[in-house]
């Protein structure tokens, strides 16, 4: 076990380029008209014991709307559980899940005809009482590639670059109310040819008492910079069911919109789909059906283009018609809450 330092607070500008930013409604399957929202920090008591694992590790705790932070002894972060500690009760702290999401911004003046270009990938942390924080990113061209950077440093203040304007950016506006720390990372030299190519990025942090974990993950590409596209993610959360098989049936306005086909999810192995005339049906399954699969996490991730790049909206809506999820015993089950939810630009 590392040693358990916090990560250290750095007061830093950072310039970059802003880009367009949409917004995107969000859908609950059981009742849109009272989701509520995840926006503040949380304590809740658990038994600790069900979350070591073989002794040596902590599992984190889930609950949807949030991410896990740590495991301290009281209400607050004044007295943090020590890593040997295998038993008894201890308050979990949950943090909003907006706070560990990614913003993707490319550099300044990138377009279809820019040889070359930088990504700076950015999320943020609610404090800086945990031992690190970073990406797990995968780039898919040829091959896939994957990379990892961790940091202990984050920052306090970002600036953008916006024409000729230098504005800051704000943690608790674009995360969330409970985000205080910024962490970047760049991915340089990216070539024209791979503007097209989509990338995940998975941040995380690591809590004070060794426990991994991760954030909302991100599908991107460079172009989503400057062509009018963008991905929604659709998200599952319900961690305590078990799937085999998913059927996705979402509606959108293609009279504005153009579908540009679907990146992978990370709950199943295999995925097909197809678009009808303003419908798009996905279609999920485990690969050697030998196996169930937690409903938790991104089901798929669906891309569109603005048809009218001159005309962009503020908020465009999508329908989920049909959520079908089965079991290995093609058994039909309800499992809880499907959210079309927004990406920050």
């Amino acid at each position: 076990m590392k040693k358990r330092n916090k990560v250290s607070e750095i007061i830093k500008n950072i310039v970059f380029v802003t880009i367009m930013a949409l917004s995107f409604c969000e859908f609950a399957q059981e009742d849109k008209a009272n989701a509520a929202t995840a926006d503040m920090i949380i304590y809740e008591e658990k038994e600790i014991s069900q979350y070591r694992e073989s002794g040596e590790e902590y599992i984190a705790p889930r609950k949807e709307g949030y991410i896990f932070g740590g495991w301290y002894k009281e209400q607050n972060e004044n007295v943090p559980l020590s890593d040997k500690v295998t038993s008894g009760k201890a308050y979990a702290k949950f943090v909003p899940e907006d706070v560990l999401t990614v913003l993707c911004q490319n550099s300044q003046g990138t377009d279809s005809d820019t040889d070359m270009t930088n990504v700076r990938l950015v999320t943020s942390t609610d404090s800086d009482l945990y031992q690190k924080m970073g990406f797990d990113i995968e780039i898919y061209g040829a091959k896939t590639t994957k990379y990892n950077y961790e940091t202990s440093t984050v920052y306090k203040s970002i600036k953008i670059a916006n024409g000729k304007d230098i504005i800051s950016v704000s943690a608790s506006r674009d995360f969330s109310k409970e985000s205080k720390y910024f962490v970047t990372v760049k991915m340089i030299n990216i070539p024209n040819a791979g503007f097209n190519t989509a990338y995940l990025v998975r941040p995380y942090w690591i809590t004070l008492d060794g426990t991994k974990v991760y954030g909302l993950d991100r599908y991107a590409r460079v172009r989503n910079g400057y062509d009018g596209s963008f991905s929604i993610p659709v998200r599952i959360n319900a961690p305590e069911k078990q799937v085999a098989v998913s059927l996705l049936d979402i509606g959108y306005d293609n009279s504005k919109l153009e579908f540009q086909g679907y990146d992978r999810g990370t709950v199943f192995d295999e995925y097909t789909g197809r678009e009808d005339n303003g419908n798009i049906k996905i279609l999920g399954n485990v690969k050697t059906m030998d196996k169930n699969v937690p409903a938790d996490g991104m089901l798929v991730s669906l891309n569109f283009k603005v048809k009218n790049y001159d005309i962009i909206e503020e908020t465009y809506s999508f329908d989920l018609n049909k959520a079908d999820f089965c079991n290995l015993n093609e058994s039909r089950i309800n499992v809880g809450n499907i959210v079309l939810k927004s990406v920050k630009k």
